[in-house]
């Protein structure tokens, strides 16, 4: 979980949303290395800037892009929502399955 909180922590460093994290986009290289992979909804923010967009995989999708699907007014979402699928994996890894359903 370490190597994946880094990677995170440097996508984010450099401005970088994923918006897709999930087990399936983690691919394990060796025995001890990961990398993050399929960029294909990821962006980069603009200082200060939020997004609106529904992007992601439903299982992991936080709080902050359903509101902005649910509320015109809603105030939008950046970093944090890679944080809350962060939440969602380790979860899954410890317990085994995933905190919420979501068809495949």
């Amino acid at each position: 979980m370490r190597q994946l909180f880094d990677g995170v922590a440097y996508m984010h460093s450099r401005d970088i949303v994923h918006r897709d994290l999930k087990l399936e986009n983690i691919l394990c290289i060796d025995d001890e290395r990961i990398v993050i992979s399929d960029f294909g909804f990821a962006t980069r923010l603009k200082k200060n800037e939020t997004l609106r967009e529904l992007c992601g995989t439903p299982g992991y999708l936080s709080p902050e892009i359903l509101r902005c699907q649910m509320y015109e007014d809603a105030p939008g979402y950046s970093h944090a929502v890679d944080e809350w699928a962060l939440g969602v994996i380790m979860y899954t890894l410890l317990a085994g399955y995933a905190p919420f359903y979501h068809r495949s």
